[in-house]
This record gives structure tokens, C-alpha cells and sequence, in this order.
């Protein structure tokens, strides 16, 4: 249970950190 919990949220991390790039480079062109 832990190691699936671990895992689930270094995928969310990801997620995240993944959104916040598209989000600055959408900026950065503007």
C-alpha cells in the first residue's frame, strides 16, 4: 500500500511540474 501511495504521487508530481512547463512556455511566447 505504501510503495503504490509513493508511486501515485510522483506521478502526480510529474503531472504537475508537466503543466506548470506547458504553462510557462505559453507565456513565454505571449
Amino acid at each position: 500500500f505504501q510503495k503504490n501511495y509513493f508511486k501515485t504521487k510522483g506521478w502526480t508530481y510529474i503531472y504537475i511540474q508537466v503543466v506548470f512547463f506547458r504553462v510557462d512556455l505559453r507565456t513565454q511566447i505571449k
